[in-house]
């Protein structure tokens, strides 16, 4: 699934955070080939679709484009402990543990190169 909740691991907690907002807006799809098995991506709006270079670890152009919508958020963050809950049942709320998961995954997202959106 796509522009939905991201999940982080180290083998002994996960980290779960969903986007801000229910509408998950601003999200776009950067892609060379807008389809999936079956479907033609932002055919319903080819006015809003932008090309260009907008991926800095490639000179390959791609297209931009807009898919927010409104999606099931399973939380606005969670963070699970495969140790002790192994059926990741029980979030955990400590507030250290959430903001050095939180920091990770920022870390996670820029090594990547991800869009700032």
């Amino acid at each position: 699934m796509f522009g939905t909740t991201v999940k982080m691991t180290d083998g002994t907690y996960t980290y779960l955070r969903a986007p801000i907002r229910e509408d998950n807006h601003p999200c776009h799809m950067y892609t060379a080939m807008p389809t999936t098995l079956g479907t033609c991506i932002g055919n319903q709006m080819p006015e809003r679709i932008q090309a260009g270079r907008y991926l800095p670890y490639t000179a390959y152009p791609v297209f931009k484009i807009p898919i927010s919508q409104p999606g099931v958020l399973w939380a606005a963050f969670s963070t699970l402990s495969y140790q002790s809950d192994y059926g990741l049942l029980a979030p955990i709320e400590d507030e250290a543990l959430i903001a050095s998961y939180t920091e990770l995954l920022i870390q996670a997202l820029e090594r990547e190169q991800a869009p700032e959106e």
